[in-house]
């Protein structure tokens, strides 16, 4: 059993691994100070650690005997990060574009990663990770509208598929959500004229609240992230 750690944004995201089939997912909100103490108790054959903030891990005295991966951007992978600044990539666009790589290693590949940012990446068919764009994400919207006015409230996210708003808060969430949809499909569209064959890949915290309302076709995989940290896991146990 291997264990892959993502230490993100908002959450600690882990799962574990058994011949390349999840089999357990774990998330944690930072505040949750119990995280940590399940996670030790696992007993993984490897392991491997991201985290988007830089945080390094201190592994378990315990696990001394096994493989234990702090991922980097020194780590080894199966792509060519072909980034201009690519110390300042995000590890966890670079794992989910290694994850991309292991499910459609044949094509070309552009990951939209809806969390806190929402990232557009492109991965060509030779293994290339080219770079791609960085957006504000769904909660983030909803905040700076509040924050950066003066009357306009902070609401919670609820769906809302219709195109106009008829109140305040309703008009918030069609223009949140209306403009995450429409930015989405024109970034889609933009990049299907660069890239032939091009494969579309959704994933991140919030993939379900869009996926089912893209126009594109497209393959949803939630924990994309996490299925890169093993693909260079079991590429560096090699």
């Amino acid at each position: 059993m291997e264990l892959t750690i993502d230490i993100g944004n908002t959450r600690v995201k882990a799962a574990t691994f058994l011949n390349d089939e999840v089999q357990q997912l774990y998330f944690f909100d930072f505040e949750n100070k119990a995280k940590w103490q399940v996670i030790k108790n696992l007993n993984p054959s490897s392991v491997i650690m991201s985290s988007v903030k830089g945080h390094s891990f201190s592994f378990p005295h315990r696990w001394s005997n096994i493989r234990c991966l702090n991922f980097d951007h020194n780590t080894n992978i199966p792509i060519v990060n072909k980034y201009a600044t690519p110390v300042t990539l995000g590890l966890d666009r670079l794992a989910s574009a290694v994850g991309a790589f292991h499910l459609f290693p044949t094509k070309n590949v552009m990951i939209i990663d809806c969390g806190t940012c929402i990232t557009y990446d492109i991965l060509n068919r030779d293994g290339d990770f080219i770079g791609g764009s960085i957006s504000p994400g769904l909660k983030m919207r909803y905040r700076s509208l509040h924050q950066n006015t003066g009357s306009l409230p902070e609401i919670e996210h609820k769906e809302f598929p219709h195109l106009t708003g008829n109140s305040t808060e309703s008009s918030i969430l069609s223009g949140v959500q209306n403009g995450i949809i429409f930015e989405i499909n024109g970034f889609i569209a933009a990049y299907q004229e660069q890239y032939s064959n091009l494969q579309v890949v959704l994933c991140g915290g919030d993939t379900t609240h869009f996926a089912n309302r893209l126009k594109n076709e497209i393959f949803a995989a939630p924990n994309l992230v996490l299925l890169g940290l093993h693909q260079i896991l079991k590429y560096n146990d090699k």
